[in-house]
């Protein structure tokens, strides 16, 4: 009896015949690790890769990509959404707290009701702030949190020197002398000053004393956000935030919340309770809209307004990233399938020896291992180059902020499991095929793959292929075009000559109407500037993704909510934009009547084919209702981005609904350097505590608009890329098997007569069926793809034949590539040495 085997166990009884099957079937699993001469096993599969260095090269490069997207997506969730806050102590006991489905912001009145649960040891509120800090003649920016009193002892935010913030420090509105700075603040713009602890430091041209120092280690609550200050919310009116009054409005939601659980306390229990809150802020308040809802999460480094959106997008990458491995492995097998059935006789020798199934079996799993492992290392090389490239790169963006992807031993252990899972996966089945032509062969005493065979896996793993490569590379292909015909797409002004700078007076500490009358002053002294032909003023910046909406308008019964935009006199003749009637004028201030700019589509929405020029629109902020004479429409362009047209927009006066933070519009035909240096001159002329502004040219401003479309082609291109490649590696490996397993057959075809020519075109009529039929599933794909991302294509329709074409010849190309290798060996084959295989 084998000492490998349970023959030994007797059953006598029928009825448990199923437990023999079973002691049966673990003993054949106990054969197999057992019998596994693991070491050679191992060193016969570096050979085997050696052999084809360059096929398995690209499989197992093809791999590393999926691994290393997989990890990388692993590091940032585990990161973003799983690991703990660093800096605060037991984060595990923090939550967040908003109104609403989408956890929106609460008002200081809210904050401090919450102090009343039973639920919570304490709770604090925060509000970002830009910031200006003037330190040794020079004025730099950076992002404050405004924070209440609490929020370092509820925290337990971690301190360098110093003391944190306290309800000492942040108990009357209006009145604030205290700050506490982070750590990089203090090492990097303060120069680690020794005496920083009591020294004075002019924020938004207000004097604020340091009191603490934050721990390296401690970035804040928001995990993704690094505040350089973090000042009392009592000094929001100080700074120019936010007026006094919102400490009072409970309908002013201002304030993002979090609190600490009681000892035994959970987020269930928090909910009921502040379930009940709401009910009773709910029935006292006079309105009659929908019912309020306080809502409660584990805090997170993503704030939880947009938790969901991460979530989300982190699902849709997941599934993504599952496709390209599954490609991937499809490639890897059909990879094994043309390695093993060159081996079939060296397979039949080695069972004609004495070797068993179950130890062959055994032995070829055992020798992907050296691919499983080249590949786990080449991706998580590749991951963490990609994570080192994330982390250092600086985004063009006014906040600090910081992405946490940690690089741990769970998130390595995953890729490397991952790998060899996926590896193993992927020989499993040319094994077992391999294994199941070792009869046929012994009674033949033919190589298996001479006698023919089932050919339909290798040519489905390449359909899958094919489909999904050529799908990707078309949507990639719409994209492109996409963004070739955004360069020339009217946007419905002038971009050439055209410069924007940010000119955000909040930060200065000036209210609304005094930072509207500044800036008129900065318009007229930059008009002066030699080379400058005009000068506009206005709140949000065209073509640049941002979004301002600010209330109803309604009429003749038609109430639409437009994205509109506050403007001066000289914006419309800046930007060179077309007006029917007048624009922006200067008598149009707070003391004259309430007057807009409307586009064509919101003048069609509201007084559909009839005469808009002069008629009144009812215009409801939130709080008032007040009557809007149409002085102009301007023809439709593209406001927000240059991938939208036609939507309705209105442009109203900013002397009448006036604002601190605004953009210079100049049109101008100088050189950048040279402007930008006759701006920041003026400017510093009318205050010396302003940051000189950064100009940019409004063609680079639009192509940032096209951020969507840019992401989606990258990530297109990326994967069609891939996809191509691991398609022309599957095509090679079908056209490889499918020579392997007919040599003797294309001889004696030779021998008979027949001309290598001939054979040729029998190979590639075969072996490039499932490409054909491949590239027109992957068409079809691609047209569903186009008109799912139909709002990102510009000028471009989904089923664009060019595109088409372009897919095609490029996915021909590479087939015949891949077909070169199998194509020669066959056109050089010799009849007597074939019929000798």
């Amino acid at each position: 009896m084998s000492r490998y085997s349970l023959k030994a166990v007797r059953c006598n009884l029928a009825g448990h015949h199923c437990i023999c099957t079973c002691a049966q079937f673990g003993a054949a699993w106990l054969k197999v690790i057992l019998m596994a001469h693991w070491w050679t096993d191992i060193r016969q599969g570096v050979r085997l890769c050696l052999r084809n260095p360059l096929v398995n090269l690209a499989a197992s490069g093809c791999l590393a990509i999926g691994i290393a997207a997989a990890t990388l997506l692993h590091s940032a969730v585990s990161g973003l959404l799983l690991a703990p806050m660093p800096g605060l102590v037991r984060a595990d006991q923090l939550v967040e707290i908003g109104t609403g489905q989408d956890m929106g912001p609460l008002s200081y009145p809210a904050l401090r009701d919450l102090q009343q649960l039973p639920s919570l040891t304490g709770s604090w509120g925060s509000a970002l702030a830009t910031i200006n800090l003037v330190a040794n003649g020079q004025t730099s920016r950076g992002t404050g949190l405004l924070v209440s009193g609490s929020y370092f002892p509820v925290t337990g935010a971690s301190l360098a020197a110093g003391r944190g913030l306290g309800p000492q420090d942040d108990a009357h509105p209006g009145q604030a002398d205290s700050v506490v700075i982070s750590y990089a603040l203090w090492q990097g713009r303060l120069a680690q000053d020794p005496q920083i602890l009591g020294r004075e430091l002019v924020i938004n041209g207000r004097s604020f004393r340091v009191i603490g120092v934050t721990a390296p280690d401690f970035h804040g609550h928001l995990g993704i956000l690094e505040p350089d200050y973090y000042l009392p919310l009592s000094a929001a009116p100080l700074l120019g935030a936010h007026p006094i009054s919102v400490f009072e409005a409970r309908d002013s939601s201002w304030l993002q919340v979090g609190g600490r659980l009681a000892e035994g306390a959970s987020v269930e229990q928090l909910g009921v309770e502040l379930g009940v809150l709401a009910e009773r802020h709910g029935a006292a308040s006079n309105e009659s809209s929908k019912p309020l809802l306080y809502r409660s999460t584990p805090l997170t480094a993503v704030p939880a307004f947009v938790n969901e959106p991460v979530s989300a997008i982190a699902t849709i990458l997941g599934v993504m990233i599952a496709l390209l491995m599954a490609v991937a492995c499809a490639n890897v097998a059909s990879v094994m399938l043309a390695a093993g059935e060159r081996r079939v006789a060296e397979l039949g020798l080695r069972t004609a020896i004495g070797a068993g199934k179950w130890r062959l079996l055994a032995q070829m799993l055992t020798e992907s291992l050296p691919l499983a492992l080249f590949s786990a290392l080449l991706g998580l090389s590749l991951a963490w180059l990609c994570r080192y490239l994330l982390q250092t790169i600086s985004l063009p963006v006014p906040i600090n902020l910081r992405l946490q992807m940690p690089f741990s031993a769970p998130v390595i252990a995953g890729a490397l499991l991952l790998t060899v899972a996926t590896v193993l996966l992927a020989s499993l089945y040319p094994a077992i095929r391999n294994l199941r032509q070792l009869p046929r062969m012994q009674m033949s005493g033919l190589a298996a793959g001479s006698v023919g065979g089932r050919r339909w896996p290798t040519r489905i793993f390449l359909l899958v292929q094919v489909s999904i490569s050529v799908s990707l590379i078309a949507s990639a292909g719409l994209m492109s075009r996409s963004l070739q015909q955004a360069t020339s797409v009217d946007p419905g002004f002038q971009l050439e000559g055209l410069w924007s700078a940010e000119f955000d007076l909040s930060a200065a500490g000036l209210e609304p109407d005094a930072a509207v009358a500044f800036a008129k002053r900065a318009q007229q002294q930059l008009a002066l500037i030699p080379g400058v032909d005009g000068v506009g003023l206005s709140r949000v910046l065209p073509l640049s993704l941002a979004n301002m909406s600010l209330g109803a308008f309604q009429a003749d019964g038609t109430q639409l909510t437009p994205s509109v935009n506050l403007v001066d006199e000289h914006y419309f003749q800046t930007l060179g934009m077309r007006i029917t009637g007048r624009g922006i004028a200067s008598q149009d201030d707070a003391n004259a009547e309430p007057v807009v700019v409307i586009n064509q589509s919101l003048a069609r929405a509201l007084f559909g084919q009839g005469p808009a020029l002069g008629q009144q629109i009812d215009w409801f902020d939130g709080e008032q209702t007040q009557a809007l004479r149409v002085v102009g429409i301007a023809a439709d362009g593209r406001e927000t981005s240059l991938a939208t047209q036609g939507a309705p927009f209105a442009w109203l006066p900013v002397a009448q609904q006036p604002s601190n933070r605004l953009h210079l519009m100049i049109r101008s035909r100088r050189p950048l350097a040279e402007l930008n240096h006759s701006v920041a001159v003026e400017l510093h002329t009318l205050d010396s505590m302003l940051p000189p502004p950064n100009l940019e040219a409004m063609r680079e401003v639009s192509m940032l608009s096209l951020i969507p479309q840019r992401l989606a082609n990258l990530l297109s291109s990326l994967l069609g890329s891939i996809g191509l490649l691991i398609s022309g590696i599957g095509l090679y490996a079908m056209l490889s098997l499918e020579a392997a397993q007919r040599t003797r057959e294309m001889g004696l075809r030779l021998a008979l007569g027949a001309r290598s020519a001939q054979l040729g075109r029998l190979l590639l009529r075969q072996g490039l069926m499932p490409v054909a039929l491949g590239s027109v599933i992957g068409l079809v794909l691609a047209g569903l793809l186009g008109n799912a991302m139909r709002q990102l294509l510009i000028g471009v329709s989904p089923g664009d034949p060019a595109v088409a074409l372009v897919t095609v010849a490029l996915l021909g190309s590479v087939a015949a590539l891949a077909c070169a290798g199998p194509l020669r060996r066959i056109l050089h084959l010799q009849p007597q040495t074939a019929l000798r295989q």
